[in-house]
């Protein structure tokens, strides 16, 4: 089951007033799947077939794999309102905080709806950093207060320990970049958000791994990737299968 952080800015946000918006707005955030846009997708009417002209660009968003009357039901709405909260909620809004696609954050295509917006709402977490310092204090707290366990061992068995710890390498430890941190990457090799944005998420299902061996350095990953044409951004050069590359 995915899972989707809500953004308590959304308080403010004019989509909070609209209720049945609101409503709908939430219920396809909790109904979504990430899903990746790999060629761009034409924005259908809620009510109809017809094409509204606005298109998806390539990219990473949530995919909501139900037709409209499908998430009004869960939204608890009537019909009729829940339709025209999905036309508003797929239109233009000037007023909107996020400028991205105008305003729009859900949209009808082939296939069902997709929420817009989705990756900013799962990557938000501005309480992490927080948290996380608190969970590290606790652990060192903890520390030392345990014991340690000690092993009496002979001296024979002491300087071999020693000689094995003075000759064997020692192994770099790998760390989980943040998608700030991929983004930063990306702007100085020269690639957009959007590859930013697609290459964590593909990382992250993958769990750090390309090629089936763990990635070592992901900055150069990005990089091999680019030159190889890889990235959604280089969509008309990209092979018809990733590059077996994990510096």
């Amino acid at each position: 089951m995915s899972f989707v952080k809500l953004d308590c800015g959304i308080l403010d946000s004019t989509l909070w007033v609209d209720r049945a918006a609101r409503e709908i707005f939430v219920t396809a955030l909790l109904m979504a799947d990430p899903h990746e846009v790999r060629d761009p997708m034409e924005q259908i009417n809620v009510r109809d077939l017809t094409t509204t002209g606005f298109v998806v660009p390539v990219g990473w968003y949530g995919f909501v794999h139900a037709a409209g009357p499908g998430i009004v039901r869960r939204a608890g709405l009537e019909i009729e309102e829940g339709l025209a909260a999905l036309e508003r909620l797929g239109a233009p809004e000037p007023e909107s905080r996020s400028p991205e696609h105008e305003g729009r954050r859900l949209v009808r295509v082939n296939g069902g709806y997709i929420v817009l917006n989705f990756a900013v709402y799962r990557e938000k977490d501005h309480g992490a950093a927080e948290r996380m310092r608190v969970y590290r204090a606790k652990q060192a707290a903890l520390r030392r207060t345990v014991t340690p366990l000690r092993r009496t061992v002979t001296e024979a068995e002491a300087e071999a320990e020693a000689d094995k710890k003075s000759t064997s390498p020692t192994p770099s430890k790998f760390k989980i970049p943040t998608l700030e941190e991929v983004k930063l990457c990306c702007a100085k090799t020269g690639l957009p958000d959007s590859d930013a944005v697609w290459f964590w998420n593909k990382e992250e299902g993958n769990g750090w791994t390309n090629g089936g061996k763990k990635i070592k350095s992901w900055p150069h990953t990005i990089a091999a990737w680019k030159a190889a044409g890889y990235m959604p951004s280089q969509k008309n050069n990209q092979p018809q299968r990733p590059l077996d590359y994990a510096p």
